[in-house]
């Protein structure tokens, strides 16, 4: 399971009000946070922050990559991480200047306070990844535990942990309709809300360290 902190309800309220057309608004924060591999989903999800800059009805909007930039085994088009860490800055940096309503920014990677952090102020988790051997990726538990709905693809057994009471998942992840999906919960505060409350509900009840404790028991008396 992950190391973070399950939210509460009235910290999950609280964040996601902040949003709210009923108060002054701020920023609702998307957050992609991983190793920073093509497989992995990080270009797709520049690009529909490129489509989603490009709107006029969005208010203020934060978008945030995590992760380093490090190379994959299979084939790449850059020649070092170097080139690579480079390429994204200036991606994002691209991005960033078309619309002053929506910032994007990366952040070369991230762990203890500084993670809980970035999960704890985030109001989307988006995750479009088709890397060959998804399992159960830890930042989705990290995502739920913090409130965030999931914008992810059907990529190995993620359709086992995402319902669609906790998110969106997507059989194309390309960036027209993942930048649809993520404009849809953005604008709509109550569904995401809804979701929101869902997933950490969902993350004491199947995730927490004492749901796994009692599997662990129930395993190895079973043995």
């Amino acid at each position: 399971t992950c190391e973070l902190t399950i939210a509460s309800e009235a910290a999950v309220v609280k964040k996601h009000a902040m949003t709210s057309e009923d108060v002054p608004a701020r920023a609702v924060k998307l957050l992609h946070l991983s190793l920073l591999l093509e497989s992995k989903g990080y270009p797709a999800f520049l690009d529909a922050a490129e489509i989603l800059a490009n709107r006029q009805d969005l208010g203020p909007v934060e978008i945030i990559l995590c992760g380093p930039a490090v190379l994959s085994s299979l084939r790449e088009s850059y020649a070092s991480e170097a080139e690579k860490a480079q390429a994204i800055k200036a991606r994002v940096a691209e991005i960033d200047a078309i619309n002053p309503k929506l910032s994007v920014r990366w952040i070369p990677g991230a762990r203890g306070e500084a993670k809980q952090a970035l999960f704890d102020e985030a109001h989307l988790f988006i995750m479009p990844t088709r890397y060959p051997v998804e399992v159960q990726p830890i930042v989705l538990i990290e995502a739920f535990a913090s409130g965030c709905p999931v914008i992810a693809s059907d990529q190995g057994e993620i359709p086992s942990m995402l319902t669609d009471t906790t998110g969106v998942l997507l059989e194309d992840v390309s960036p027209a309709p993942l930048a649809a999906q993520m404009r849809d919960l953005i604008i709509d505060h109550d569904r995401r809300l809804s979701m929101a409350l869902a997933s950490t509900e969902l993350a004491q009840r199947e995730f927490s360290k004492s749901r796994y404790g009692e599997n662990w028991e129930n395993l190895l008396r079973s043995i």
